[in-house]
């Protein structure tokens, strides 16, 4: 997170309005979800009377309550974030352009790609 405060995210492809909508709520879904995930696991041991930042705390030390409740449901919900994140990076990458590369990473270009290089 600090690092794309401090590096600027590359353009995004050029995509139909639609795609655009998920892309930007995906991306924001991520940021966000991180934050509501730190919160609501803090929140998780604090209601379990223990400190914020345990040195090693089992899951048997943490009490069922409604912050880890929260906390499962939206460790899911992230979860589902992610795929649909890392399922749209492949399907663009297979069908329509390199966006991998920009990450650094070597990933098979599609036929199209490889024969205009």
């Amino acid at each position: 997170v600090i690092w794309r405060f401090l590096e600027p995210a590359p353009d995004a492809p050029p995509m139909p309005a639609w795609r655009r909508t998920l892309y930007l709520g995906n991306h924001y879904g991520l940021y966000i979800g991180l934050f509501l995930l730190a919160g609501t696991g803090i929140a998780t041991l604090i209601a379990s009377d223990l400190t914020p930042f345990p040195p090693d705390v089992t899951a048997s030390e943490v009490e069922d309550s409604r912050p880890r409740d929260a906390h499962f449901a939206l460790g899911l919900i992230y979860t589902g974030l992610f795929l649909m994140h890392i399922i749209g990076v492949m399907t663009y990458q297979r069908t329509k352009g390199d966006v991998v590369s920009k990450m650094g990473l070597n990933f098979p270009a599609t036929t199209s790609q490889a024969s205009n290089q």
